[in-house]
């Protein structure tokens, strides 16, 4: 896992515990996808269908992943969580450039990145 998938687990994992688990799963499919992750999507999909037996969600997330046939509380969730997952990326991705730059001097990422 990455940075932000591991961050992202560990949060989620934290606020879980406090969340209605419908809610919780929309959160975590919505995160998942915006990181890129096909098994994550899936798994809470299913949890969301089979553990919380709400399917007609799962399926509407399936047909329009915008999130444009839940209610208004159900997409700000989603695309709160996916903000949250795109931070957590963006952030990983600065800290990766910044470690770059400190091992190497910029013409030898120029140099690198020419290869």
């Amino acid at each position: 896992l990455g940075l932000a998938q591991n961050m992202l687990l560990t949060r989620s994992n934290a606020v879980g515990k406090g969340m209605e688990r419908r809610r919780y799963e929309l959160a975590t499919i919505a995160a998942a996808r915006e990181l890129r992750s096909t098994y994550c999507m899936t798994a809470h999909s299913k949890f969301l269908r089979d553990d919380v037996g709400d399917e007609p969600t799962m399926r509407a997330i399936a047909s329009d992943p915008s999130g444009a046939n839940l209610d208004a509380t159900d997409r700000a969730v989603m695309e709160f969580a996916a903000q949250v997952a795109r931070d957590l990326r963006d952030s990983e991705i600065s800290v990766s450039r910044a470690s770059v730059g400190r091992r190497f001097s910029s013409a030898s990422v120029r140099m690198i990145s020419m290869r």
